[in-house]
């Protein structure tokens, strides 16, 4: 003999979460509004190693004739010690084709950036990305929330080049800056440290690697099946169950007048 009976149930169907792949992204920079854009050279320098964004002395001729800083130019009375600065142009030129008139004044020269130069009217600037500048290392990648990426200034020291100074143990004022041998080793910097640590990268669709979890529920009904023992009184332990019902949703009962 065997017990029927009908119930519901629900249904869950589980999968295993979407685990985001890393997505390549450029680096940002944030200004004094918090607005955050693009930073092209730094974007480069972290995905493909630039030697000249390593380079400390890059602009060392430069700081040689002050051309790094505004135009600052002035001439100082030899007796009297008065200062006046000469604006920019040869306008300000006097008869003999000088700033300071020779030999009363003499001449000092505090900045010779040009004004009329779109680069230059703050002085030519290094082009060097130093890594001990904060603003170089706040940004990281993020596309992956729970992977927590360190700053690109530990990324720069890392690796079998260690730590290094950023000016070679080299003055700005060295007369051997044109010689420097160090100027050599920025392909060997480049793979014996992690300065490289935004590479672009193909983004990978999501891989089902994550923690189970429920994605659809649905109430379906059942048919359980139940084998019963010898005295009618209990269930032997033996059960089938499957989804579904009787044709036009009749009820069970309507199984017994149909062998009647």
């Amino acid at each position: 003999a065997f017990l029927v009976r009908t119930y519901y149930a629900t249904v869950e169907f589980v999968l295993p979460a979407a685990m985001m792949q890393p997505m390549w992204e450029s680096v940002k920079s944030t200004d004094e509004n918090n607005d955050e854009s693009t930073n092209f050279a730094l974007s480069y320098h972290r995905a493909n190693y630039e030697e000249g964004y390593d380079d400390y002395h890059d602009i060392y001729l430069q700081r040689w004739r002050s051309e790094d800083k505004p135009w600052k130019v002035i001439c100082v009375n030899r007796i009297t010690g008065k200062e006046r600065e000469v604006p920019y142009g040869k306008e300000h030129l006097n008869l003999e084709g000088e700033y300071c008139h020779n030999p009363t004044e003499f001449k000092r020269v505090l900045g010779q950036g040009s004004p009329t130069q779109e680069n230059g009217i703050n002085g030519i600037q290094s082009r060097f990305l130093d890594p001990r500048e904060p603003s170089n290392s706040e940004w990281s990648p993020s596309s992956v929330p729970g992977v927590k990426a360190q700053t690109w200034k530990a990324n720069y020291e890392d690796g079998t080049c260690g730590i290094r100074k950023m000016d070679e143990d080299m003055q700005r004022l060295d007369p051997n800056l044109p010689f420097a041998s160090y100027k050599n080793d920025g392909v060997k910097r480049a793979e014996c440290s992690n300065v490289v640590d935004n590479p672009i990268h193909p983004t990978a669709p999501d891989k089902l690697i994550g923690p189970n979890q429920i994605v659809e529920k649905r109430r379906a009904k059942f048919v359980a099946v139940s084998h019963l023992t010898e005295d009618y009184l209990d269930t032997n332990g033996i059960v089938r169950n499957f989804e579904g019902e009787l044709e036009d949703e009749d009820d069970l009962v309507s199984l017994l007048s149909s062998f009647a």
